[in-house]
């Protein structure tokens, strides 16, 4: 790394310094995050067999999910918790109506 003695400066040169020293270590930044990125991707790959978007977009929740049974038609429906509830299924919250699960006993 070159030191720039900025006391032979104008403030204007100064200014343009900063500016362009500024611009430089952003530049410098994304390449090291773009290198680190590509690095840690063929690590997940190799290692795993994942990308990067499979490994940051994953939940470490399992969606649970419920049976109900339409109250008209008699037909099953699993529901996810994720998504619309189809309008039969919906409570006064918003979300499915208990009254409709399919409780199996353990």
């Amino acid at each position: 790394m070159v030191k720039t003695d900025i006391t032979k400066m104008t403030a204007s040169e100064i200014e343009e310094y900063l500016k362009e020293k500024k611009a430089r270590e952003i530049t410098e930044n994304r390449e090291k995050a773009l290198k680190a990125k590509r690095e840690l991707e063929a690590y997940c790959q190799e290692k795993y067999g994942l990308t990067l978007q499979q490994v940051f977009t994953v939940s470490g929740k399992i969606p649970e999910r419920k049976q109900y049974k339409d109250p008209h038609s008699g037909a099953l429906y699993t529901y996810s918790g994720r998504g619309k509830v189809p309008a039969w299924l919906r409570g006064a919250d918003g979300k499915p109506n208990p009254q409709y699960e399919v409780v199996k006993p353990h």
